[in-house]
């Protein structure tokens, strides 16, 4: 590689960590501030869950559109796309004062919202076997840093008149922003599939194409690790989906401390995603690797559910962080091993359905539950953690035994 092709690999590969970054940036402003806003227009715990619920259905049946698309008309022109449309749609959260009108605003967001895992598909288009895991490592990690900014940014906001206001026109504008970024930074369409051209069933996208991989001599490759995502996404997630009503009743915690708390996990989330290339290479078995985090992710969890002071809770989302963000990277690695070039794209936005599939589950239950008890909601996800470790030793144990014969 000479030294023109450096400089552009190095240029490009810093508009996708931007653009990842900035994405996470913009939502993050309104994750600890949500729950409460949507409190103050009169929704119950359940509403609130079905709210995020609704969010994961749009996810669900819009990522492997969005996915297909992308390979066959190109990353940058879905993700001008989806990043133009998304600040659109949050601008519009500013102007709900019912709660219907926000659940109707919150329709084109969920449809769109897809750049982080597009930024995700870049990566993984430019990137060798060898460089894929740290740079997914490095994307992750750069994308939490704008984590760590939000949520304490977003709770500060809300202590103030007109705080979620303020939030929702910021993070359109983030988003704005990032599409200025990417129509300058991000041109990684030359990588993308060059033996894929457009043929007339390309026309035509819905789930007639997901149902048709689904039933292809690639399914039974990465079944397995689709069904372990879901199962560990529900287990996070049912944390995750109230965790700041969690804080509020549980431990009497303000918009403030709720913003630094989450924070606080997305500086876990960079450190974790910093050191995932490096902690791959040295367990050498990415399958055994993912098996151990599970173990540290459940043990974690059920710290976490049970902690008696507040102070617990920052100690216990450091192994829970890192645990959670190394099983990210390493399901999501695995699944591309499995696959042609040109079902890359695809297989990821299968991915990602399985994932929205978590979130259609999981906030719903998790409303439910904590109707009855404040704690219940993270006993159910220990249950499902101790399901994936489950799951996960079995494959591996498959996996050596079929390395022996």
């Amino acid at each position: 590689m000479n030294l023109r092709q450096t400089w552009e690999d190095h240029k490009l590969m810093f508009g996708i960590y931007l653009v990842g970054f900035l994405d996470l940036l913009a939502v993050s402003l309104i994750v600890p501030i949500m729950p409460k806003h949507l409190e103050s227009l009169g929704a119950s715990k359940t509403m609130i869950g079905f709210h995020a619920s609704l969010y994961g259905v749009l996810q669900l049946v819009s990522s492997p559109v969005v996915g297909k698309l992308s390979d066959v008309y190109g990353r940058r022109r879905v993700l001008l796309f989806v990043l133009l449309c998304c600040s659109c749609s949050y601008m519009l959260f500013g102007l709900t004062t019912t709660l219907w009108i926000f659940f109707l605003f919150r329709i084109p967001s969920g449809l769109l919202k897809h750049s982080l895992t597009l930024g995700r598909t870049c990566v993984a288009d430019v990137s060798s076997e060898v460089d894929r895991p740290g740079r997914m490592g490095r994307y992750n990690a750069i994308s939490s840093i704008g984590f760590v900014i939000g949520p304490a940014l977003g709770g500060n906001l809300m202590a103030t008149t007109g705080g979620f206001k303020f939030a929702v026109t910021m993070t359109a504008f983030v988003f704005l922003i990032n599409f200025i970024v990417s129509w300058w930074l991000v041109h990684p369409d030359q990588h993308t599939n060059k033996d894929h051209t457009i043929t007339d069933s390309d026309d035509t996208f819905s789930f007639k194409g997901s149902i048709a991989f689904m039933r292809s001599e690639t399914w039974p490759k990465v079944s397995g690790l689709m069904l372990e995502r879901f199962i560990i996404s529900v287990s996070v997630l049912m944390l995750r989906s109230n965790f700041s009503l969690f804080l509020e009743h549980k431990y009497n915690a303000g918009p403030q401390i709720i913003g630094y708390i989450v924070s606080f996990s997305g500086v876990i989330a960079f450190g974790s995603a910093m050191i995932t290339g490096f902690v791959t290479r040295m367990y050498g078995n990415e399958s055994r690797l993912m098996f151990h985090s599970s173990l540290l992710m459940l043990a974690s969890q059920i710290g976490l559910n049970f902690a008696t002071h507040i102070s617990f809770v920052f100690i216990l989302l450091i192994p829970f962080g890192f645990a959670s963000s190394i099983m990210r990277v390493v399901v999501a690695h695995l699944l591309l091993q499995r696959v042609s070039p040109r079902e890359k794209g695809e297989v990821i936005g299968m991915g990602q359905s399985s994932i929205a599939l978590a979130r259609i589950v999981s906030p719903q239950l998790a409303g439910l539950a904590m109707e009855h008890s404040t704690e219940l909601p993270g006993t159910i996800g220990i249950a499902f953690a101790a399901l994936a470790s489950g799951l996960i030793y079995k494959r591996t144990l498959h996996h050596v035994e079929q390395k022996k014969d």
